[in-house]
Parts: C-alpha cells; sequence; structure tokens
C-alpha cells in the first residue's frame, strides 16, 4: 500500500464519520478508549509494514515452520504493502463493527447521562429517542440495582489491596447506578419530552411507560392524560380502529394498536397505572367546565352524523376505553372493577347538562341530542359488564358471586350492577330527562335484566341489580318510585311479564 493508499483510509474514515447520523457519532463516544487502542495498533503495524525494508528484521526462531508463518515469501507473492493493505481494512471493519455492534455498559452511562442532558436541554428530541431506547433496559436494570457502599480504607496489606480494588467495583457501580436514575428522571419528568412522545413517536412511548421505576407513575398518568385531551392522538386512532368483537364477548385488541395492547392485553399494567384516573378525570372535567368553550352547547345539539363524530368526542371515546379496560379485566380475573364507576359519573354529569329545549332539536328522535346519544352508550356498556357473566367459564373470578355479601366479591358484574343502579336513579329523579327517553334508556336495563337466568350467579346478580336500582332510586322519596313504576307500565307487556320480580321489588 503507498503513501496514497494510507492517506486514502484516513479519507475514508472521515467520510464513514461524516455520513454517519448524529445518533451514529454519539454512540461512538461509547468506545472512545477502544477505538483508539485499535486506531494505534493499526497505525503502527501499516507503519511497519510500508517501512519493513529498513524497520523490518529476520527470524531468529529455531523453527523453520514458526519463521515461514512470520516472514514474507521470497518469490514476491505476498509484500509487506499488501500486508499493509490488510490491516488497514480490517481496521475499518472493526472500528465499524464496535460503533454499531458493541453495546454500551454501566460504565457508559456517566458518559451516557452527559449526552441525556446535552439533548434534552438542547431539545433534539429526535435524536434523543433514537440515541436513548435501545438502552432503555441497561438504564432500568442500573438503577433498579442498589450498590452496597465502600467499605473505609485500611493499610496497604494484600488483603486490603484487594479491598481497596473492590472498593473502586463497588464505587464505580454506585456512580452507574446514580447516572442511570439521573437519566431516568430528566427523561420522564420532561413535560416537552412527554408531549413530543404523545404527539410525534406515540409507536414507542409505551417503552417510556413501561420503565419499571417509580417515575412512570407520573409520567404515564401526564401522558395518557395528553392522549384523551388531544382529539388527534393515537389513543382516539387506536379506539376507533379497535371495534371488532372478542372470541367471547368485549373487543379483540388488534396487533397494530400498540398503546392499547400494551394497557390492556396484560391488564395488571393498567392496573398498575391506575389507567383510569387520567382518562375519567379528564372527560368528567371536560363536561364540567364545558359551558366555557362551547362543548356543553355542542352535546345538546342535534346529533347530525354523530356516528362519524363520535370518534373524536372525548366522553364516547373515554366510554369505549373503560370499555376495552373492564372487559380485559374481567377476562384476564384481575382482581379489581377497574373504577368502572367513572361511567356512572358520566350519566351523572351528562343529566346536569342534559337540555332539550332547543328549536333545533326534536324530542321524537331516537336520539334527541348528541349528550342523549353518550347517555345510552354509557347504560349499554355498563349493562354489558353485567351480562358478560354469562360468557365468563364457572371458576372465573368474575363468575364467582357468593349466596351473600355481595359486594365483598368484587365481582365485576356485581360492581357494575351497582353502577346501574345508581345511574337509573339518577334517571329516575332527572327533571330535565323527559319520559320517551328515559323510558329507552330504562328498557335498555330490562333487557340486561332480561338475559339473565333466574338461577345461580345470573340469579345472584340478576337479584342484586334489581335491588339496587330500586333502593337507589327510592332512598330520597316516593319520585324516583314512582318514575321506575311509570316506565315499566310503558314497557313491551311481554317483557313486563318477565320481570315479575322486577315490579314485585317496585312494589
Amino acid at each position: 500500500m503507498s503513501l496514497d493508499g494510507f492517506l486514502t483510509i484516513f479519507t475514508i474514515f472521515i467520510a464513514i464519520y461524516t455520513v454517519a447520523s448524529p445518533v451514529e457519532r454519539l454512540r461512538a463516544k461509547f468506545h472512545f478508549t477502544v477505538q483508539v487502542f485499535i486506531a494505534f495498533l493499526s497505525i503502527v503495524l501499516i507503519l511497519y509494514f510500508e517501512f519493513f525494508s529498513l524497520v523490518g528484521r529476520p527470524c531468529y526462531l529455531p523453527n523453520d515452520a514458526a519463521c515461514a508463518w512470520l516472514t514474507f515469501p521470497r518469490d514476491g507473492s505476498f509484500t509487506p504493502p499488501q500486508a499493509a493493505f490488510l490491516v488497514a481494512f480490517a481496521w475499518i471493519i472493526l472500528a465499524c463493527g464496535i460503533t454499531l455492534f458493541r453495546k454500551p455498559r454501566r460504565n457508559s452511562l456517566t458518559l451516557m447521562r452527559k449526552m441525556v442532558e446535552a439533548l434534552l436541554y438542547g431539545h433534539r428530541f429526535p435524536e434523543l429517542v433514537d440515541f436513548i431506547q435501545p438502552n432503555l433496559g441497561l438504564i432500568e436494570t442500573t438503577a433498579k440495582q442498589q450498590p452496597q457502599p465502600s467499605a473505609a480504607r485500611a493499610p496497604l496489606t494484600k488483603r486490603r489491596l484487594l479491598a481497596r480494588r473492590s472498593n473502586r467495583i463497588i464505587q464505580s457501580n454506585i456512580n452507574a447506578h446514580e447516572s442511570a436514575t439521573t437519566i431516568v428522571q430528566i427523561i420522564l419528568n420532561s413535560d416537552e419530552f412527554r408531549k413530543f412522545l404523545v404527539t410525534e413517536r406515540p409507536n414507542i412511548l409505551s417503552k417510556f411507560m413501561a420503565i419499571d421505576l417509580i417515575p412512570r407513575f407520573n409520567f404515564s398518568e401526564k401522558a395518557l392524560r395528553d392522549l384523551i385531551s388531544e382529539k388527534s392522538s393515537r389513543l382516539y386512532e387506536e379506539i376507533e380502529h379497535n371495534q371488532n368483537i372478542g372470541s367471547d364477548f368485549g373487543y379483540r385488541i388488534e396487533r397494530e394498536n400498540f398503546l392499547l395492547r400494551y394497557l390492556f392485553e396484560d391488564a395488571n399494567v393498567s392496573q398498575q397505572l391506575g389507567a383510569w384516573k387520567p382518562v375519567g378525570d379528564f372527560v368528567l372535567n371536560k363536561i364540567r367546565t364545558g359551558t366555557s368553550d362551547g362543548y356543553i352547547a355542542y352535546l345538546n345539539d342535534r346529533p347530525d352524523d354523530f356516528c362519524n363524530e363520535k370518534w373524536r368526542d372525548v366522553v364516547f371515546v373515554g366510554i369505549r376505553y373503560f370499555d376495552i379496560m373492564v372487559n380485559e379485566a374481567m377476562r384476564q380475573n384481575i382482581h379489581d372493577h377497574m373504577w368502572l364507576y367513572y361511567v356512572e359519573k358520566f350519566v351523572r354529569e351528562l343529566e346536569i347538562i342534559y337540555d332539550t329545549s332547543s328549536t333545533n332539536v326534536d324530542i321524537e328522535d331516537e336520539f334527541p341530542t348528541r349528550s342523549a346519544y353518550l347517555l345510552y352508550e354509557a347504560f349499554d356498556v355498563m349493562c354489558g359488564w353485567v351480562e358478560n357473566i354469562k360468557h365468563l367459564p364457572e371458576n372465573a373470578l368474575h363468575a364467582t358471586i357468593p349466596k351473600e355479601d355481595l359486594r365483598s366479591s368484587g365481582a365485576i358484574p356485581i360492581e357494575a350492577a351497582v353502577a346501574i343502579g345508581q345511574a337509573m336513579a339518577t334517571v329516575a329523579r332527572s327533571d330535565r330527562i323527559d319520559d320517551r327517553f328515559a323510558s329507552y334508556l330504562h328498557n335498555r336495563v330490562l333487557s340486561c335484566l332480561d338475559a339473565l337466568s333466574r338461577e345461580g350467579p345470573q340469579g345472584r346478580v340478576r337479584s342484586h341489580l334489581i335491588r339496587e336500582i330500586v333502593n337507589e332510586s327510592c332512598h330520597r322519596g316516593d319520585q324516583g318510585r314512582n318514575r321506575l313504576r311509570r316506565l315499566l307500565s310503558d314497557s313491551d307487556h311481554i317483557l313486563q311479564s318477565r320481570l315479575t320480580d322486577y315490579a314485585t321489588a317496585l312494589d
């Protein structure tokens, strides 16, 4: 290899570094010491072979076979310049391979922390995501490990020298742990970085929510609030595209819906994160403050084309979100009702703002207003949770209904029956919801009762649902009871004949 070839090698290295992405250049810094050592060794060998005629030495080993490997053939079939070329070629391959495939280690976390801080505070979020995502496992593992503090120094006996070496290792682990913890805290506590993930990189948002450290809870709560607050977010899109019915009940979570899969494919995740709170609280607050931004006026208007608009409506999407979550908890035997009572609270808030007095509203329509549509959707979802006891195996957690003290069972059908009782009481005592639409909602509850057998676990759920409806509607006087009687008398006579237990309870 000539001097021009030697210079070409350096030109190639400069070109590779120039065309490499900013993230790859950052990763190269992790292996700086190794790269410098390899570069030094390679340059020494290249110069040695280039000037072999001046600095080369004959082989003095007594073994002729060994010397045959350490000297160049006399016939010139393999020359020192060719050896220099092979060294340079191997140098390029090895340097690129180390940069691309050698992963950072614990001792790299201090440098990684400095890089993360520079990218974060410089608002270079795309580079930060690409840089840190492959290293999340190392960061999480190191941050979770609590290194033991180093021992006090002692006289330098042989044993103490070994102890000092051990102490240096422990101190290195402590530094790595502190750096990993700092990385997790600054990225998960950054509002700007979180919003960037929500809007620009929702496909990997779940990987940051899955970091098994305390800051994930606050991060996940805020991320879910961001997702439900933005109608163009990935959450709205996934819920709209997740309408296929499951094999038994609920919904089949599609493979491409990575947010829903992360939250609900293992419902323990949503339980641990309290995934109901940010969504439920935001929906309630949206209704309560809807006067200022015109949302209440929107809900109390005609539901023209609402079948398409509903997928961008915060209340509808919130109801569907709870429906997916509660059904998955029921299917997976998660011992938690997932705070399904939020849906009953939606009914309460929708009743408070319910208004059909606008001249633009036809109260004879199936759904006079958008709020009426949402009220029915809430009742339909809650009734579905009760009816799903028919599809659960007998040994399922949420199908185990004791004969007494049903509320202590924690079974979702029982909890849903309580929610329906409270929601139906809200409707029964309402002066805003007219009898025609109240009867429509009541009929949905009657169909739920009719779907349940009077025997076994279904019978106990049925009796509990009747008891909750009647007790909740009547505990503040006879207004609710009388209205329920009137609504029952207006229902289908065949249905009435199958619900004598409900009529008896009202009487």
